[in-house]
């Protein structure tokens, strides 16, 4: 079972910068449709569009980030189109990892088996800061068509528009 279909990302003081780039239609077995950061790894994202990319059994579909101090950076970026079959279709967080998130388009996400159409963050200590974002027709199978928060993560939000998003079974 793999994880990270465009770009792995594991390991104490690994880093990764990507910035003006298109990752596109790839996918992944497991977790990180397009992308995987995890064990105490980095990844600071800048004007770069995740389209199509797919967890076939798995959670973020463009995105996956677990792991205590794991972390990720995003900018100016577009995550469109993506799907997890289990958690998070466009951006999955867990297990004390860290994400900041700004001026950052999520749409048409879909978690087809799961929670959270664009985000899931999940886990004790997970902490999301999302600002000036637009989350918008995002669908989940069961809770949190736009984002969905448990197990007592720590989630900011400043000036994001959530607009027609979809739970299909659950709620939110």
């Amino acid at each position: 079972e793999g994880s990270g279909g465009a770009l792995s990302v594991t390991g104490q003081n690994s880093q990764v910068t990507i910035t003006s780039s298109v990752i596109d239609l790839c996918s992944a077995t497991d977790e990180g449709g397009g992308l995987y950061i995890a064990n105490q790894a980095k990844a600071i994202i800048s004007s770069t569009n995740f389209s199509s990319n797919v967890a076939t059994e798995g959670s973020g579909g463009a995105l996956s980030v677990t792991g205590q101090n794991s972390q990720v950076t995003i900018t100016s970026s577009v995550i469109d189109s993506c799907s997890a079959t289990d958690e998070g279709g466009g951006l999955y967080i867990s297990n004390k990892a860290q994400a900041t998130i700004s001026s950052t388009n999520f749409s048409s996400n879909v978690a087809t088996g799961g929670n959270g159409g664009a985000l899931s963050v999940t886990g004790q200590n997970s902490q999301v800061t999302i600002t000036s974002s637009v989350i918008d027709s995002c669908s989940a199978t069961d809770e949190g068509g736009g984002l969905y928060i448990t197990d007592q993560a720590q989630v900011t939000i400043l000036s994001t528009n959530f607009s027609s998003n979809v739970a299909t079974e659950g709620s939110g």
